[in-house]
């Protein structure tokens, strides 16, 4: 048997929909009446026409499902294939920078593989049950968690690797907005004494700007942290954070 139990019985109840939907009979009628009754003739073609597309578009849905469930169950060896690769390279990358000090936990994907793998070579036996087109798309979900993984572990690595040089341009950009801030809340101040507050409605306060760079200093700290912990790619994401807000500083009072 190609389909499952379940999957068999929604496929034939299709087919019977089709069959029994009566079109054959609307259009009995209608040449019956063709002569003696156009009206009715016409009104009878248009319901007969009616049910048999509806009818045709069972037989298509039940004839897809079966193509789709074929070709599932032809795809799934490859898939696992693909798959077994997929969390093969992950674990690659696992090794790779658990080498270079990044902090790793093993995903554990194999344990999982191995279930949809057993499942597939039983399919045989198993058949009122196995849905080949559900197992397909397991095992592409778990194929896809790998490559996520894999790209994950990549990226702590290139930001291992970037990080000294962010972290100094970002401590050099920090500095920078700090003497700004200084100028600037030297500046802001003679401004309000000769013109008064309304006149700097539209420029930021100093407050408003030594608020952002005690987050960045802040974010600079956890950055520290997170490298320190093996999270490089946490790290470069805080100082991405902290080089942002410190030029938005040195913007701010232009």
């Amino acid at each position: 048997p190609l389909l499952d139990a379940e999957t068999e019985a929604w496929v034939e109840a299709l087919i019977e929909d089709a069959r029994s939907a009566g079109f054959g009979q609307e259009f009995n009628e209608a040449a019956a009446r063709l002569t003696s009754d156009p009206t009715t003739a016409r009104e009878r073609t248009r319901s007969g026409r009616r049910l048999l597309e509806g009818a045709l578009e069972k037989l298509d849905l039940a004839e897809t499902t079966i193509d789709e469930y074929r070709a599932a169950d032809d795809a799934l060896d490859g898939s696992l294939r693909a798959a077994a690769e997929e969390i093969q390279g992950a674990k690659r990358a696992e090794e790779e920078a658990s080498a270079v000090g990044v902090s790793v936990r093993p995903a554990e994907l194999r344990p999982e593989y191995d279930r949809l793998a057993r499942e597939a070579a039983e399919r045989a036996a198993r058949r009122e049950e196995f849905d080949p087109r559900r197992a397909v798309a397991a095992v592409d979900a778990l194929a896809e968690r790998a490559r996520e993984r894999r790209t994950a572990l990549q990226d702590e690595i290139a930001a291992r690797s970037a990080l000294p040089e962010e972290r100094s341009s970002t401590e050099y950009s920090l500095a920078r907005a700090q003497e700004t801030l200084e100028e600037y809340r030297r500046v802001h101040a003679e401004e309000e004494r000769t013109w008064g507050p309304a006149a700097l409605e539209g420029a930021p306060s100093p407050e408003e700007l030594s608020a952002g760079l005690r987050h960045a200093a802040g974010c600079m700290e956890r950055a520290a942290r997170a490298e320190a912990s093996g999270r490089f790619a946490e790290a470069h994401s805080l100082l991405e954070e902290a080089a942002t807000l410190s030029r938005d500083a040195m913007l701010a009072p232009r």
